[in-house]
């Protein structure tokens, strides 16, 4: 069942009605029928794997909540010598559970994405290669099962207490409008959110259902143009000029964005309409200015995710103390303290990189934004006092508009690396990005020469309103904008977006097109 399509739209507003109809205390069951549903229409032999991992990681933390019962039954009797002897004992308890089961949900999700990916690097030095494997890739498993492992990684940090009825448990691994593509929602956070009650809100009917038609919009009249543009272009990206090649890096990122952030706004309309709220994996992140605080704002729960799972357990690790220790005493605490940190986004960008794709195209598109990010950490303090040099003031909007453009630009063209098909042919597209022809003026109708005039004319508007309310909610005006607007406006806004829809949606004959972060 295509998120952008009527057919969908179709199953929201059933599930939306029998949810409100039905009494209180069996409304989580509602939307535990809508999340089956929605997942089966995909294929019912996915849902076998979902429930394999969620149920492993369920039974893994009943486990570790049993553990830890056992241990206060036991250390309420016990003297100070058994009470340390008990704690280390339920610390290595716990630490079995917990590794067992993210080997095995985790493992399902390796063996699925990435054994062909070790074949063909194995193949590359044999002379008879191995042949590739064909698995069933179940939808959305690189998105539930970072879900499954950061529950598990909680109830062994004592963090929340494991949750003891399985149907919630899957409820909410398996809640619809994050189970493709994210965000990366906490059982403390989503899981509380399922289990109360949310009485029926016009107010949070209008909010919600003006977010899912800003969020069609966004894919189907900007995203889905764009996409045909882009896709002509770079198909034959030798025969046109440099000036035509950096417009298409250029006009990808809010193509990305606008597909991405047009789903989530989907489904966070579809959330506040049933009274949940789903945390937000987008702040104007094209705002930006570094590459670092960009990555704070862009897919959000995913970095959240890295930072409280990988970096921060990481740099924490015995082998980043004894890293920092070295470089302690040889070059200063600051060395350490940056070596403790370049050695933990190693790691979290090796996997960022895999996360997104089982290629080395992303591999190396990760590292790029590590070496970026750590150029800035290690030449921090140099910057600053080359700023205070040339009597840059930071707070003044030259400086801001032109970190912004930079870290935009910058991000824009690292993509080119992780959007071709290969490394090769990304650095042939930047070798006919810097042959020349950089200044010929573009002729936007060659440009946007596979769409219509009307459509091209519907993506440009499109894009300027994506940042206009990207600066209102920068500026923290957005809020106030839409309170204090006037309804005829509002409803001629309303109309506009509607219209646009109905006349230039999508990039096929129906309103059929994929989400892009759906492959992952």
């Amino acid at each position: 069942m295509p998120v952008a399509s009527f057919l969908f739209l179709l199953f929201v507003s059933s599930v939306i009605f029998v949810y409100f109809v039905v009494p209180v205390k069996y409304r989580w069951l509602v939307i535990l029928a809508a999340n089956i549903f929605f997942y089966c229409s995909y294929g019912v032999k996915y849902l076998v794997y979902l429930i394999i991992s969620s149920l492993i990681t369920f039974l893994a933390a009943l486990f570790l909540r049993k553990a830890s019962e056992e241990y206060t039954n036991d250390v309420a009797t016990a003297d100070k010598g058994q009470k340390k002897q008990l704690k280390e004992k339920l610390k290595k308890k716990k630490k079995r559970i917990c590794l067992a089961a993210l080997a095995i949900v985790l493992g399902i999700w390796i063996v699925l994405k990435y054994t062909n990916f070790f074949l063909a690097n194995i193949n590359a030095f044999l002379s008879e290669p191995l042949p590739l494997v064909e698995w069933v890739m179940p939808l959305g498993i690189s998105f539930y099962t970072l879900v499954l492992a950061g529950y598990l990684i909680d109830v062994y940090r004592d963090k929340y207490e494991a949750e003891t009825n399985y149907l919630r448990f899957f409820c909410f691994v398996s809640y619809f409008p994050h189970i493709i593509q994210g965000p990366f929602s906490r059982y403390d956070d989503l899981g509380k959110q399922l289990k109360q009650e949310h009485p029926f809100s016009y107010d949070r009917m209008e909010k919600g259902a003006r977010r899912i038609l800003w969020g069609f919009f966004k894919k189907l009249v900007v995203a889905d143009k764009l996409a045909i543009v882009i896709h002509a272009i770079r198909a034959s990206y030798s025969d046109h000029p440099a000036s035509y090649l950096f417009f298409v890096i250029l006009m990808y990122s809010f193509q990305i964005y606008a597909d991405f952030s047009g789903y989530m706004d989907i489904m966070g309309g579809i959330s506040q309409i049933l009274g949940i709220t789903l945390a937000e994996n987008f702040r104007q992140p094209y705002l930006a200015k570094t590459v670092d605080e960009f990555w704070r704002r862009w897919h959000i729960t995913l970095g959240e995710w890295f930072r409280d799972y990988v970096f921060y357990p990481l740099s924490m690790s015995p082998l980043a103390y004894k890293i920092a220790s070295f470089a302690r005493k040889r070059w200063g605490i600051k060395t350490a303290k940056l070596l403790q940190s370049y050695l933990a986004l190693f790691f979290v960008w090796t996997a960022t990189g895999l996360w997104h794709e089982a290629n080395w195209k992303h591999v190396l598109w990760g590292y790029l934004n590590m070496f970026v990010i750590a150029c800035a950490m290690q030449f921090a303090d140099f910057n600053q006092k080359l700023k205070q040099r040339l009597h840059i003031n930071e707070e003044a909007v030259y400086w801001k508009v032109f970190c912004v453009a930079r870290t935009f630009l910058l991000v824009s063209i690292l993509r080119v690396i992780s959007t071709s098909d290969s490394i090769a042919t990304a650095f042939s597209y930047f070798g006919h990005l810097l042959k020349g022809g950089l200044f010929v003026p573009v002729d936007f109708s060659l440009l946007f020469g596979e769409i219509a005039v009307s459509e091209m004319i519907a993506v440009i508007v499109g894009i300027a309103a994506i940042i206009a309310v990207d600066i209102l909610n920068e500026t923290g005006r957005w809020q106030s904008f839409k309170e204090n607007c006037p309804m005829v406006i509002r409803c001629s806004i309303l109309t506009i977006l509607i219209l646009s829809i109905i006349l230039f949606g999508g990039g096929e004959n129906d309103l059929l097109g994929g989400f892009m972060y759906a492959r992952f």
